[in-house]
């Protein structure tokens, strides 16, 4: 309900009354040169707010509404990796927009954003935080804050090539160096006749057998022959169907797996003994969680990756990381694609052409140096 008062410079003003959390919070506006265009004034916003839209008169900025919106909608609502996301790309809108009103912006305004910051980003980087913006613009819209969608049609402006997923892994130094560590982990607890963390032993396997994240958290008592020193891989925990299912390609596989990570593997199933060889490595002790999780897995990566000061990498990434440490140090080609699950030398040659590439230099530069030093 709106009351309407006139001021002593004559002009009028309106005010709404409003209840937010119990409390009164009244809306109010003057400079009005009659009373009829206060209350015209005055019914469009009791219009817009029994359309369930929230009138704001002060001149927020984009950078502060982004700012209350990630707040609002994403904390603790999403992994804290998708959430620093956020805040990166917060960071991006409030160091080009400063503090500009969020209705003062147009789509030249977007646009000339998206230019400054696609500079020396790639595309996949770009287009996430234009996705961000977006839905915060799409809730601004719904709350009556501006009229027009300015992240619409815009052009994604980058000047980076992102690097394939199988591109990014870590180097024989690098995984040297995870692998001590997540061992000196798993031993610790082992001497003191603890239980290892399930995430370090999923990393440790990953490094060692490039097995895929489901293909790991599907392992069986039975799958592993510890005596002669392999892993039989026949099936994948599907994390969104959760069910277990066929490995990815329907290729069962194989791994010989070396002494050390045996003996490990040996110790973890003396202290996890089960007379039922159906008995999974990998059962959660959360209470809601059934198997141990990939986010749970990436997560305890990061952590020993963080305290390395290594390169942030994915728990898929172990499996190019491995891949490719096979293939810089000769293995063939058909060996690695078999062992990865594979279902041709093609699928290898594709997805590791950039390791291919280099080793092929390699094997030119070493050619011409025979050929020469036949002269």
């Amino acid at each position: 309900m709106a009351s309407y008062q006139q001021r002593k410079n004559g002009k009028w003003q309106y005010t709404i009354s409003r209840m937010i959390d119990g409390k009164p919070s009244p809306l109010r506006k003057g400079g009005f040169r009659t009373k009829k265009e206060a209350k015209l004034a005055a019914e469009e916003i009791e219009h817009k707010m029994r359309r369930g839209k929230t009138p704001q008169f002060n001149s927020i900025s984009i950078s502060n509404y982004f700012e209350e919106w990630i707040n609002t909608y994403k904390k603790d609502k999403v992994s804290n990796a998708t959430f620093l996301r956020y805040i990166n790309n917060l960071n991006g809108v409030r160091n080009h927009f400063k503090n500009t009103p969020l209705r003062e912006i147009n789509k030249r305004d977007y646009q000339k954003f998206i230019d400054w910051y696609g500079e020396g980003r790639s595309f996949e980087t770009v287009n996430k935080l234009n996705k961000h913006v977006r839905s915060c613009v799409k809730d601004a819209i719904d709350e009556g804050l501006i009229d027009i969608d300015f992240t619409r049609k815009v052009h994604i402006h980058f000047t980076k090539e992102a690097k394939k997923s199988s591109e990014k892994h870590l180097s024989f130094s690098e995984t040297q160096l995870l692998t001590r560590e997540i061992v000196k982990d798993i031993n610790q607890c082992l001497s003191q006749s603890k239980k290892p963390n399930l995430g370090s032993l999923m990393i440790l396997i990953g490094i060692t057998t490039g097995m895929r994240y489901g293909e790991i958290a599907a392992l069986r008592h039975s799958d592993l022959n510890l005596r002669e020193g392999y892993i039989y891989v026949e099936r994948a925990w599907k994390e969104k169907e959760k069910d277990f299912g066929e490995t990815k390609g329907k290729m069962t596989r194989t791994i010989k797996i070396d002494q050390n990570t045996t003996e490990i593997l040996k110790a973890y199933l003396k202290m996890n003994n089960s007379a039922n060889d159906s008995k999974l490595l990998f059962e959660s002790n959360k209470p809601n969680e059934f198997l141990y999780t990939n986010a749970s897995a990436n997560k305890r990566l990061r952590h020993f990756l963080s305290k390395l000061d290594l390169q942030i990498i994915t728990f898929h990434a172990l499996r190019h990381t491995h891949a490719s440490l096979l293939l810089y140090k000769r293995r063939s080609i058909i060996y690695v694609s078999e062992r990865l699950g594979h279902r041709s030398t093609i699928t290898t040659s594709d997805t590791y052409s950039h390791v291919i590439k280099e080793l092929r230099e390699i094997d030119n530069k070493e050619t011409l140096e025979v050929i020469n030093s036949l002269y």
